[in-house]
């Protein structure tokens, strides 16, 4: 059974570079969408088993939609690409994420 994995992303060419690098490893399925707003919304609509959020500050929506995404679907495995590679970045005050990785990322890290 694939995993089902939801990605969010300002920059449409690394949501589809991570988007193609999980499902041509087998496994995966993933949907891609362009802002933590909108994967807010898709992660209640649907059932996810991994979500990936590539946060930058373009993504107006990403300090206040990201903490309380991260709250709402606490069960849901979190995994941030933070801004200029912080974790400790200001947008991710009040963020409960699992991982966090560096761009640019490894694929066997993910």
């Amino acid at each position: 059974m694939q995993k089902k994995v939801l990605v969010a992303s300002v920059h449409p060419p690394f949501g589809e570079l991570l988007r193609l690098s999980l499902e041509e490893r087998g496994g995966y399925s993933v949907r891609l969408v362009t802002t933590c707003e909108y994967a807010r919304y898709e992660a209640g609509k649907n059932r996810y088993d991994l979500l990936v959020i590539d946060v930058d500050r373009r993504d107006g929506s990403a300090e206040t939609t990201l903490p309380d995404l991260s709250q709402r679907f606490s069960r849901l495995p979190l995994i941030v690409f933070p801004p200029d590679n912080d974790p400790k970045h200001p947008l991710l005050k009040g963020v409960r994420f699992n991982a966090w990785l560096k761009k640019p990322y490894y694929l066997p890290d993910l």
